[in-house]
């Protein structure tokens, strides 16, 4: 019989939970093994049996060997070599990596044919006014051509609190010849009336698709004030739209795993078009957000514009007949990370955006990737608000441009007890003297 030896081994693993998702993490794992090859194979039989499976082993050494290369004691790994010379195995934790970066469950396959179009409205100039087209050609095709299936419906579902800030006022009472449903019930629909979310028909027939003049009214208003400005998103449906609108109910209060409720504005096409990007490829979020079920969906498709309006994003469900939805839904951890990755995202865009609104000179040649580190520079410095990250970028961008150094005006700040708000609008005006010092040659 061979000789055995005990071997330490840190091993990268993925597990899924109860809700789908599939988690990576770190363990340390003591094993005997005559050799390496013994030693692959029983991890491999190891993982099997706690329902874990190895992505990759970062390394795998003799006890003794390990511990040689360490400059510290490592207690956990003798403990596990202890564990592991009398019962064959030992397992350390398991130390969650944070690896969000491609979505959920990245490498499975996508369950979703995410198509994208481009948005390029143009005038006729040979036409009158009320010959132009009201949309362009290629999006009112995908949006409201469904020839090829006549049971196709197109639903547009408002965030009435974003248009109202376009109209100025609540003005989906003035469309009646279109059939409009509050999300809310009861009571909650007549006091939030001007807030609530609203799903409406929006189907055309064929008369109306070949014959401009027939369209209807509100959605040339749609297409020339609110496309582009986040107020809705679009769903194609065989469905009536009251049973439509039972199921987008169940969405817009959402609790975590504790039990804390949260109202989801999943209507707005900049959060659905990152959430669905998301979890394309968790089986159980889409069966439930697209009503799969034996075979069959209620929702065919979810449609959304860009941020700047400049596409047209359509998710359309992959056909599986072993979708099938369950349960409530609850706001998984993972899931608010990727919200608040967003956020950040959106938060970086827009000062990026500012900036170079307002020095087109200075950033005339500046890349994304340095906007993006400034940013990330800000917030570890404690700069989290935009306003206070603004500031902050604006005099990386100064010293920048002039050559001076930021750190003797920070350590300047550093030694003054206010908020960070406070200190950042403190940064932003010591850095425009600056600018002002620099520039006019002195020194002082």
């Amino acid at each position: 019989m061979r000789q055995e030896y005990t071997w330490i081994s840190r091993c990268l693993v993925k597990q899924s939970d109860i809700n789908g998702i599939t988690h990576r993490y770190t363990i340390q794992i003591a094993c005997n093994a005559n050799d390496d090859v013994d030693l692959h194979r029983r991890l491999r039989d190891l993982a099997a049996n706690q329902d874990f499976v190895i992505e990759a082993i970062e390394y795998s050494r003799l006890i003794q060997d390990h511990l040689d290369k360490l400059d510290y004691y490592d207690h956990e790994s003798i403990q596990l070599a202890s564990q592991s010379a009398q019962h064959g195995y030992a397992l350390g934790q398991l130390t969650a990596t944070n690896d969000t970066s491609s979505g959920i469950n990245h490498d499975h396959p996508s369950l979703l044919n995410i198509d994208e179009y481009p948005v390029t409205h143009k005038k006729d100039p040979t036409k009158p006014s009320w010959q132009q087209p009201w949309i362009d050609p290629a999006v009112k095709k995908v949006i409201f051509d469904h020839s090829l299936n006549a049971q196709l419906k197109t639903y547009l579902l408002i965030d009435a609190t974003s248009r109202n800030a376009i109209t100025s006022t609540f003005d989906l009472g003035e469309y009646d010849d279109l059939p409009i449903q509050s999300l809310y019930s009861g009571a909650l629909a007549q006091e939030l009336k001007q807030q609530a979310p609203y799903l409406l028909d929006v189907t055309l027939n064929a008369q109306q698709l070949s014959n401009n003049e027939d369209v209807p009214r509100f959605h040339r208003d749609f297409f020339s004030k609110h496309w582009g400005q986040h107020t809705g998103i679009f769903f194609h449906s065989s469905e009536p739209m009251d049973k439509l609108a039972r199921h987008l109910k169940k969405f817009i209060k959402i609790r975590n795993n504790e039990g804390q409720w949260f109202y989801f504005r999943f209507f707005d096409p900049r959060t659905m078009n990152h959430y669905l990007q998301s979890i394309q490829r968790w089986p159980q979020r889409i069966a439930k957000w697209y009503g799969a079920q034996q075979g069959t969906e209620l929702i065919k498709a979810i449609l959304c514009e860009d941020q700047s309006g400049s596409l047209l994003k359509r998710y359309q469900l992959i056909p599986d007949h072993t979708l099938n939805h369950g349960g409530q839904i609850e706001l998984t951890e993972t899931e608010f990370q990727f919200f608040q990755d967003y956020r950040w995202q959106h938060n970086k865009q827009l000062i990026e955006t500012e900036l170079k609104n307002d020095f087109p000179l200075e950033t005339q040649q500046m890349s994304h990737q340095q906007f993006s580190l400034w940013c990330d520079e800000g917030k570890h410095k404690g700069y989290t608000t935009p306003r206070a990250l603004y500031d902050y970028c604006y005099s990386a961008l100064m010293a920048q441009t002039h050559n001076f150094d930021l750190s003797e005006i920070e350590h300047y700040l550093s030694e003054q007890t206010t908020s960070h708000l406070e200190k950042s609008k403190l940064l932003y005006q010591s850095t425009k003297d600056a600018v002002e010092r620099y520039t006019s040659g002195s020194t002082r």
